[in-house]
C-alpha cells in the first residue's frame, strides 16, 4: 500500500528528529587546554602529549619551539574531557629520515630528551596525572 502525502511527511519528520537528537551537545564535558612543557625551566620542543581521561576517549598535543602546546580532541574540537587524566610523552620525528631512524631504534636523542622518554614517556610506567577542569584552561608540566 503506498504512502500518502501527509504520511510521507511523517516519516521524515520523525526520521529527522531521531536523527537530530543524536547530533547535539550531548556526551562528556571537553573544555580547551593549553599550556607549556619545561625540563630545568627550558621548554621542551617535539613533544607528542597523550592526556588519558578515566573515561573516555583521549586528547593530544605537540610542543613547538617554545614548549607551547594545544590539546586536540576531536578533528574539529579542541581541548580535553573534565577530570583526571594520565599524561605520558612520545618524541615527534621533524623529517621522515629522523621517522626511520626512531623506528629502527637507531636515533641519537639529546641526553636531556632520553632522560624525559625514559621518565614520562611509558604509558605503563608511573606517568604524570593531571586535572582537567572547566576554570583552569592552562596546565604547563614540569618534567624535572
Amino acid at each position: 500500500m503506498p504512502l500518502r502525502g501527509f504520511q510521507v511527511v511523517l516519516v521524515f519528520v520523525c526520521t529527522f528528529s531521531f536523527l537530530a537528537a543524536g547530533c547535539g551537545s550531548s556526551g562528556p564535558e571537553v573544555v580547551p587546554v593549553t599550556g607549556t612543557v619545561t625540563r630545568g625551566d627550558k621548554p621542551v620542543n617535539k613533544l607528542f602529549l597523550n592526556f588519558m581521561p578515566h573515561k573516555g576517549r583521549p586528547s593530544w598535543g605537540v610542543t613547538d619551539q617554545d614548549g607551547h602546546y594545544t590539546l586536540h580532541y576531536e578533528k574539529d574540537r579542541d581541548g580535553a574531557v573534565v577530570g583526571p587524566h594520565k599524561v605520558w610523552v612520545e618524541i615527534r620525528p621533524s623529517s621522515p629520515k629522523e621517522e626511520l631512524a626512531l623506528q629502527r631504534g637507531t636515533l641519537k636523542l639529546h641526553p636531556e630528551m632520553q632522560k624525559i622518554l625514559e621518565k614520562y614517556g611509558k604509558k605503563a610506567a608511573k606517568p604524570l596525572t593531571v586535572e582537567v577542569t572547566a576554570d583552569n584552561p592552562v596546565i604547563d608540566l614540569k618534567l624535572d
